[in-house]
């Protein structure tokens, strides 16, 4: 539902950088640690990371359309910003891309029957555009806060914590710039 924001950005922006926080910081511990921990903690992270790109975008809409949008598919939070905000968003993407992280990996989960024949043919890329990335990531923070809900088909989800990182920082790069120096001023992570 779109309506006139009554949002307060600052409150938004506030929230989306302690999930982030939050969300970069388990995601580096997986890869770290290297062992359950990586298992219990992925869940959190990817829910984590989700929900700061979420309320992120939804800041940039308070800010750039005035709308407030409900939901958390980012992709369809991300297709409904302004032409101009999207080109430097994918600018920004792009320039982490060339040097994005080491300090975070990609995972994927698959929960399926055991005589089911397992996909071979399916891989992971590592150059996905901020489309392909949302779509695959679409419904990732619902998915992975239910993860423990399995249905008779079982599931197959993957994160991808190097290039939502990506993403993420252009979103905080543009959300600074069109801020212009008001405060806060949204914090990259790094390890």
């Amino acid at each position: 539902m779109k309506k006139q924001t009554d949002k307060i950005p600052d409150y938004l922006f506030h929230i989306a950088q302690g999930f982030y926080d939050i969300g970069f910081h388990l995601a580096h511990q997986i890869k770290v640690d290297q062992s359950i921990k990586g298992f219990q903690r992925t869940p959190a992270a990817v829910v984590n990371f989700s929900f700061a790109v979420e309320l992120t975008l939804k800041g940039l809409h308070s800010i750039t359309t005035r709308l407030d949008l409900q939901g958390h598919q980012i992709w369809n939070l991300y297709k409904q910003l302004p032409g101009s905000i999207k080109d430097l968003i994918e600018t920004k993407y792009s320039n982490h891309k060339l040097n994005k992280t080491k300090d975070l990996s990609a995972y994927k989960i698959v929960v399926s029957k055991a005589d089911k024949k397992e996909d071979k043919n399916h891989e992971s890329k590592d150059d996905l555009t901020i489309k392909e990335l949302l779509l695959k990531h679409n419904n990732s923070f619902e998915n992975w806060r239910y993860l423990y809900e399995i249905t008779p088909e079982g599931y197959e989800y993957e994160y991808n914590f190097v290039l939502m990182d990506c993403f993420i920082k252009a979103l905080i790069e543009v959300t600074n710039d069109l801020r212009d120096g008001k405060m806060p001023t949204m914090i990259l992570r790094k390890v």
